[in-house]
């Protein structure tokens, strides 16, 4: 009876990371909708998800392979895929041909360069001085979730630059102290 007892809380960083993928799939099917408020507004929950499950994890000692994992598993989700649907659907659909094949491109390119941003840093972890190697994925995906609240008033090419810059900015070596 004592362990079951534990079961919640033998996993609460886990469930914490499973809001964080519910939040993105659901931002994703909000896009696909056409509602992209609630879509901007699933991807800044799975952000705040996403900065408490390791806190839980090392709280509750709970830490793990298979949560860090499904951390990754959810911030490709919520912060790679999310966001890059909801900027190619609400901004390039409507660009012209030129555009919406960049915008095409450019929603590739940041998907691909926040798993490989996740590979890395699941492989090497965090610096000896406790810091990121590059942008980390739940940072770019936030700021382009930002960006699109006013994708009515801002060019498509704006975001094409940016998304292109986000994407550099994830695989650079720049390193970002850990908070």
């Amino acid at each position: 009876m004592k362990k079951d007892s534990n079961i919640f809380l033998n996993n609460a960083a886990n469930f914490v990371t499973l809001l964080n993928m519910v939040c993105g799939s659901i931002s994703i099917v909000a896009t696909m909708s056409g509602k992209y408020k609630t879509a901007i507004a699933m991807i800044w929950i799975a952000a705040i998800a996403d900065r408490y499950d390791g806190m839980v994890a090392r709280k509750l000692g709970t830490s793990s392979d298979i949560g860090v994992q499904m951390d990754s598993m959810g911030d490709i989700i919520s912060f790679g895929v999310a966001p890059s649907v909801h900027a190619y659907s609400s901004v390039f659909i409507h660009a012209p041909n030129n555009i919406k094949l960049l915008g095409g491109i450019a929603t590739v390119m940041l998907i691909c360069a926040g798993a490989l941003r996740l590979a890395r840093y699941n492989v090497i972890g965090l610096d000896e001085d406790n810091s990121f190697m590059g942008l980390p994925i739940t940072i770019g995906g936030s700021l382009l979730a930002v960006l699109l609240i006013f994708s009515r008033n801002i060019s498509p090419v704006v975001y094409v630059v940016c998304m292109i810059l986000l994407s550099i900015l994830e695989l650079s070596k720049i390193r970002i102290k850990k908070r």
